[in-house]
């Protein structure tokens, strides 16, 4: 089962299998600043933690694509690859995944449905409802298009 939350409710969660997380922090000015802010999860409470960092934005919206005063970070290929080893070097160890973003309506429901869609893995369908335009578009159909790439035939074998 895969759990979408945001922040507050995700330091709240206290898992009853085996869960791996992934923490999808914004930035400020191109740092992490969650951790500091919403704090560590609980690292007893998960076979393994994988914090990323990026907006909820497009790539056409960060500063060096629009000009600004705030650099912001959008969710690149390499992002959406660490994922796929994350779960890969994982892979048997956990029955749960938990992922987070501030909010709980964009980042994170687009990187669950995707790991979700891909691999056949169950979900709360809820998710793609919470935000009226749904899902961060960008994330998931780049985690999507990495994940087809990285295990084509929709299995994973574990990475060693």
């Amino acid at each position: 089962m895969i759990h979408v939350f945001d922040a507050t409710s995700a330091r709240e969660f206290n898992p009853v299998t085996r869960t791996i997380a992934i923490r999808c922090m914004s930035s400020e000015n191109g740092r992490v600043y969650e951790r500091v802010k919403y704090g560590e999860l609980d690292s007893r409470k998960y076979v393994a933690i994988l914090p990323l960092t990026f907006d909820d934005i497009l790539p056409c919206m960060e500063k060096s694509a629009i000009g600004g005063d705030r650099d912001l970070i959008a969710f690149k290929e390499e992002q959406a690859r660490e994922i796929g080893d994350f779960l890969g070097a994982y892979w048997g160890e956990f029955e749960d995944i938990m992922v987070h973003c501030n909010g709980g309506a964009s980042r994170s429901p687009a990187v669950g449905a995707a790991i979700g869609d891909y691999f056949k893995l169950e979900y709360d369908p809820r998710i793609l409802e919470i935000q009226e335009n749904g899902p961060n578009s960008h994330v998931y159909s780049t985690l999507l298009n990495s994940l087809v790439y990285q295990f084509p035939d929709g299995k994973i074998s574990r990475i060693h």
